[in-house]
């Protein structure tokens, strides 16, 4: 994979500045083998939504891919409400919520 400038974010940390999208074209599809396949090509950012209905199969192949979560960087949008909400989301996707939260 080529090699795309990086983003500082404001803890001093440098984030890829290219993700791989798993949005409106996997919309309430299946895509375990199609996020794994990201993974081994050296994607390091992952651009997702629950709004999409995939975040278990993004988890799923986060858990199939052998790739250490902490070495990842994700934009996950999810709707809570308020916080309790919030933790409901993260305990039924809790591959997903173990990616790190910057």
């Amino acid at each position: 994979m080529s090699t795309y400038p990086e983003i500082n974010l404001r803890d001093g940390s440098k984030a890829p500045g290219l993700a791989f999208g798993i949005g409106t074209a996997w919309f309430k599809q299946e895509c375990v083998e199609t996020v794994k396949t990201a993974l081994k090509a050296g994607y390091k950012s992952l651009d997702l939504a629950q709004a999409y209905g995939n975040t278990s199969s993004v988890g799923k192949a986060l858990k199939e891919s052998g790739v250490d979560p902490k070495t990842l960087y994700s934009a996950f949008f999810f709707f809570a409400i308020s916080l309790l909400s919030a933790r409901n989301t993260c305990a039924d996707d809790s591959e997903i919520c173990a990616l790190p939260i910057y």
